[in-house]
């Protein structure tokens, strides 16, 4: 494999890296959000923590 070659292969690899981790939340993160937002009383508190989720879900393609 030449040099270009392998360097693009690194390119692609890491871009589709950086594509996962920015649009999937860690798993323990979204579980304690979703904690958070069962226990808020706050109406606005728990309207962030909801939008929160769901964009989690959204990120996930769920």
């Amino acid at each position: 494999m030449y040099e270009t070659e392998r360097v693009q292969k690194l390119k692609e690899l890491l871009t589709s890296f950086i594509v996962l981790v920015s649009k999937r939340m860690p798993d323990d993160v979204y579980e304690k959000l979703s904690e958070l937002q069962r226990r808020e009383t706050n109406p606005m508190a728990q309207a962030i923590y909801k939008n929160d989720v769901r964009e989690s879900e959204i990120g996930d393609g769920a």
